[in-house]
Formats: structure tokens, C-alpha cells, sequence
């Protein structure tokens, strides 16, 4: 959708006749994975997530014990803060620039690759 948004937005694209490369997307793609594990890494060196057992106890008798992932400070925290941030600013932006391209056919099946990539990324962040 990022393509046909550039190609209605800009005049140069009206004549049809200059073609947006796809290394500029893989470009984006790229800084943002970047981006996501510099930001995964500093975290972990500075805050790294350690295991925490909690024990459920009903009248003093053990009845289940499961395993948390925490960290000790609240660096950790901050930074989940930043990426649910930068996640929704990259969701806002795709469907704004769907709504702006809602105009265009149907021959460019743009919404079943916009919705496949919205479900992978709330999958990605539910998991």
C-alpha cells in the first residue's frame, strides 16, 4: 500500500512512467527490525529478564507452581514501553495510508495484504 500511496501522492508518479523500487520498502523493513532489536538488545544487557516461580497455595498445600519471566529494574519495562509505541505508530500509519488509498482497484489486492499484515503483527504482539 506504501507503493500506491507514493504513486498517487506524487506528481512525478502520475505519468506512470517512474517505478518505486522495492529496495526502498526492504529499506524501511530493514531500519525497523533494526531499530526493534538494538532496542530488545539494550534491554537485555541493562535489565535481562530472569526466571520467577510462583506457587499457588490453597490452606497451606502447594496446589500448582508456575513460571514467570521478570526483570529486577524498570529498564526492561521502558523499553516494552517504546516498542508498543513504535508498533502502534506503524499500525496508525498503515491504516492511514489505507484510507488514502481506498480509491484505488481492486487489481492490486492491497486490502488482503494489508490485512494479512495487521494480523501477523497483533499476533506477533499477543504472543
Amino acid at each position: 500500500s506504501f507503493r500506491i500511496y507514493v504513486i498517487l501522492n506524487n506528481e512525478k508518479f502520475k505519468r506512470l512512467e517512474i517505478i518505486l523500487k522495492d529496495k526502498f520498502l526492504l529499506l524501511i523493513i530493514f531500519l525497523f527490525v533494526a531499530v526493534v532489536s538494538l532496542l530488545l538488545s539494550v534491554g537485555q544487557i541493562f535489565d535481562p529478564v530472569i526466571q520467577q516461580t510462583k506457587t499457588i497455595k490453597i490452606d497451606s498445600n502447594e496446589v500448582e507452581k508456575y513460571y514467570i519471566c521478570a526483570s529486577k529494574g524498570n529498564i526492561l519495562n521502558s523499553v516494552y514501553f517504546i516498542l508498543i509505541i513504535l508498533n502502534a505508530s506503524v499500525v496508525f500509519t498503515c491504516i492511514y495510508i489505507t484510507k488514502k488509498i481506498k480509491s484505488v482497484a481492486s487489481d492490486f489486492y492491497e486490502s488482503t495484504h494489508i490485512t494479512y499484515a495487521l494480523y501477523c503483527k497483533y499476533y506477533i504482539l499477543i504472543k
